[in-house]
């Protein structure tokens, strides 16, 4: 009953602070991580044309959010994504293999501390 009462209360814990997260995110959070997203032009070109297309808005309010400096911050990121992936020629296969290649070391350093986990045999080719 004890172990039922903990799990509960931290249930409860755990929804209302995702609650209060997901209140406080507004779609600019979403458009500034867009925004700043290095090496990856798809997601800071839609953060760019999202904050130019909020600015073409009329309204009597003016907007809470500074589009502005969003779409300042995703073209200079466009321009400089698409000139280093220009000079060093990253195909998308090779960034993808690079990525996964790094997720796998980070969660093998991760895991390593947990008791119980003994790394597996290495196979050495001759």
């Amino acid at each position: 009953m004890a172990l039922a009462r903990v799990q509960g209360r931290t249930r409860n814990f755990v929804d209302e602070k995702v609650a209060t997260i997901s209140r406080s995110l507004r779609p600019a959070h979403f458009l500034w991580v867009c925004a700043i997203i290095p090496l990856v032009v798809l997601p800071p070109l839609v953060s760019l044309i999202s904050a130019i297309a909020a600015m073409r808005r009329t309204s009597e309010q003016p907007p809470p959010v500074n589009f502005e400096w969003i779409a300042i911050v995703s073209a200079v990121n466009v321009i400089v994504s698409g000139l280093v992936l220009y000079k060093y020629h990253f195909p998308p296969s090779e960034v993808m293999g690079f990525a996964g290649a790094a997720l796998r070391a980070l969660l093998r350093f991760l895991f390593g501390f947990v008791p119980g986990t003994a790394p597996g045999p290495r196979v050495t080719p001759v």
